[in-house]
């Protein structure tokens, strides 16, 4: 579970400050620039899926008891 959580945590930050740089430096509304951070977060984790899930196996893994 804390593999998944620090994987949201990282793609929310990622959202956060991409909207951020848009919002302030390309466009001045906010809904383009969360729109388009959304959308580029969706392709970051459809490209690092794999990745993701082979993460999460890995940590499942370590916590055998």
């Amino acid at each position: 579970m804390p593999f998944i959580l620090k994987e949201l945590v990282r793609a929310g930050a990622y959202i956060f400050l991409l909207t951020l740089t848009l919002y302030y430096f390309v466009d001045n509304t906010l809904s383009t620039a969360l729109t388009i951070a959304i959308i580029s977060q969706v392709i970051l984790f459809i490209f690092n899926f794999k990745k993701i899930i082979n993460g999460y196996k890995a940590s499942k893994k370590q916590r055998i008891y």
